[in-house]
């Protein structure tokens, strides 16, 4: 099991749980400074995570050889609020509220697919998004906004 949580001067640190007992915390090493939660999802052997940086920026990166490596954003992707992840049908989804306010989505398989919009142009999140995969179906979570 894995934990990612903020730190002194919001900085990322990451504990593990190997059935027994938690890991001490220790730095994330890409350097990311965030505000908002960190979203997290195993995906074909490997572990995904999603990060809005302090200036609206979305990170991305994924565990390999005992290590963090950057992955790749699409261009132009912000955020007001952290987002959400979720592994369906062998890809990382990832689920964000847009500086439109509306919720987006986008799957990575070899390379992001465009970025659609969450049920045409109706799901208005407050906040961040939360998502998971259960029986075949991808669900996203969030609080609605009012118009």
């Amino acid at each position: 099991m894995w934990l990612t949580h903020l730190g002194v001067n919001e900085k990322l640190c990451l504990n593990t749980h190997n059935g027994q007992a938690w890991s001490n915390s220790t730095s994330n090493n890409l350097g990311w400074r965030v505000r908002n939660p960190v979203a997290m999802a195993p995906n074909n052997g490997g572990l995904w995570r999603v990060a809005r940086g302090q200036n609206s920026e979305i990170y991305n990166s994924l565990w390999f050889n005992s290590s963090w490596l950057r992955a790749e954003t699409p261009a132009g992707w912000r955020s007001t609020h952290g987002l959400g992840l979720a592994a369906h049908e062998g890809k990382p989804w990832t689920f964000l509220r847009g500086e439109d306010r509306l919720l987006h989505t986008a799957s990575y398989l070899g390379q992001w697919s465009n970025a659609t919009l969450v049920s045409g142009q109706a799901a208005k999140p407050m906040d961040e998004p939360t998502a998971a995969s259960h029986k075949y179906k991808l669900y996203v979570m969030y609080r609605a906004a009012r118009d």
